[in-house]
């Protein structure tokens, strides 16, 4: 889940934005504050970015914060606006490939095995562990948890694995296959991963297409295709729910374009122009848009159906 508040002096994150910079943006925000500046080139902030911190892999769910590289996953719990360590996992001889945070559960995708964790009311435990059914090489290069439900790509077969949690009459917890769905021929579906609300949407970069995938029957067994788009760019988009309506923001030439699911398809909101930063990724979250550009971090708003033209996101003495 991605989520924006806005006041009428500065831009709160709830740093689940973030979980695919490879710099993490969201300490910056935390610590600094952020406040809105029109864009010109007197402006223009371009060593932001260096305020960073290192971490290949973040996100936020409620009070807790997850972040990580290399070996190595930092949970994080906030205290009256700051944020602890509160515990740290050793990956052992494994390297971290994606993460994705949902509440009291944490799956880790690592080289051919996915791992969850869950908070017990003390620590966090490793409720399970999995690797694939058929044999793989990049399986959990990407990983995406909403509720009971986990989706792990493997691109360089080209599948997607779709998991479901289910407790026993002991309450005890186990996750078991849903389904795998393939891409179309020369594929690498599930370069990318976004779950919400009982929707996924996967990037293929090979065939530069992004498809819909939603659950069917009960408890969500099958997963199935619903729509796809084809793009010139597909990394770095985002997807959310909001108001009854599935929108997805992804990159494009002059910027990044808005979509909203429409029927079978896609029907193109808004164009959002901006030069492009060296990393390209997008943020959406119902009425706002966060992007990263040549200048940092530009956010867009709509109102009345309509996207404004964007203001920079500039940092500033929370003092």
């Amino acid at each position: 889940m991605k989520i924006f508040s806005v006041t009428t002096s500065s831009v709160v994150s709830s740093l689940a934005a973030f979980k695919r910079l490879g710099l993490v943006f969201v300490f910056v925000f935390v610590s600094l504050g952020l406040s809105g500046t029109p864009l010109t080139a007197q402006n223009c902030e371009t060593g932001s970015e260096a305020l960073a911190a290192s971490a290949t892999h973040v996100d936020n769910s409620g009070s807790w914060l997850v972040r990580g590289q290399g070996s190595e996953v930092e949970l994080l719990l906030e205290d009256q606006g700051s944020w602890i360590t509160f515990q740290t996992l050793d990956l052992g001889l494994q390297t971290l490939h994606s993460l994705d945070l949902d509440g009291t559960l944490l799956a880790i995708g690592l080289g051919n095995e996915v791992r969850i964790h869950s908070y017990d009311g003390t620590s966090w435990v490793e409720e399970f562990a999995f690797g694939p059914v058929d044999p793989a090489t990049s399986f959990g290069h990407s990983v995406a948890l909403s509720g009971n439900r986990l989706a792990v790509g493997d691109p360089n077969n080209n599948t997607i694995t779709f998991y479901t949690r289910l407790f026993n009459s002991g309450q005890s917890a186990s996750w078991f296959t849903s389904s795998t769905n393939a891409g179309s021929p020369g594929g690498t579906l599930g370069d990318e991963l976004e779950m919400v609300d009982g929707y996924l949407a996967a990037a293929d970069r090979s065939l530069g297409s992004i498809q819909l995938f939603v659950p069917v029957g009960s408890p969500s067994l099958e997963w199935e295709a619903d729509s796809s788009l084809t793009l010139s760019h597909v990394s770095g988009f985002s997807l959310t729910s909001s108001g009854g309506h599935l929108d997805l923001l992804v990159p494009s030439a002059s910027g990044a374009q808005i979509y909203r699911r429409a029927g079978a398809g896609w029907d193109l909101q808004s164009d959002l122009y901006f030069t492009a930063g060296t990393r390209q990724y997008s943020v959406l979250s119902a009425d706002k848009a966060v992007v990263t550009t040549d200048c940092g971090l530009r956010l867009y708003s709509q109102e009345a159906g309509e996207w404004d033209s964007g203001v920079e996101l500039r940092t500033m003495d929370a003092a």
